[in-house]
């Protein structure tokens, strides 16, 4: 007996041969150029601190472990998708629910003496 899953499918089958990667290394070997097309799931950013490749993935790393730490109740509000999550938390609109949510903290207002 196999796990079921109720949720529906996203997965685009058709898209597989593309997404293939022995595929791509085999295009690449005859000199064809493997494309690569953004999407909903691709997010641009600075990453002005990042001086090299393995600073860019720790700094990956480091964003999805921080978010996988999150109560799951959180994570399933963003689908489970950090990017959804760091979009909405840079996002000055979305303070107020952030702050409901334990994610903010409110504003200390300074005092003068």
């Amino acid at each position: 007996m196999g796990m079921r899953f109720n949720q529906e499918n996203r997965v685009q089958q058709h898209f597989g041969p593309s997404c293939d990667v022995n595929e791509m290394r085999k295009r690449m070997s005859r000199g064809q150029t493997v494309k690569v097309v953004p999407s909903d799931g691709m997010f641009y950013g600075d990453f002005t601190r990042c001086n090299d490749f393995q600073s860019a993935q720790n700094a990956i790393c480091a964003a999805r472990e921080a978010f996988d730490a999150l109560d799951y109740r959180i994570r399933d509000r963003f689908n489970n998708d950090p990017n959804q999550f760091l979009r909405f938390v840079q996002d000055e609109k979305n303070r107020e629910e952030a702050i409901e949510l334990g994610l903010l903290q409110k504003k200390r207002k300074k005092y003068r003496k």
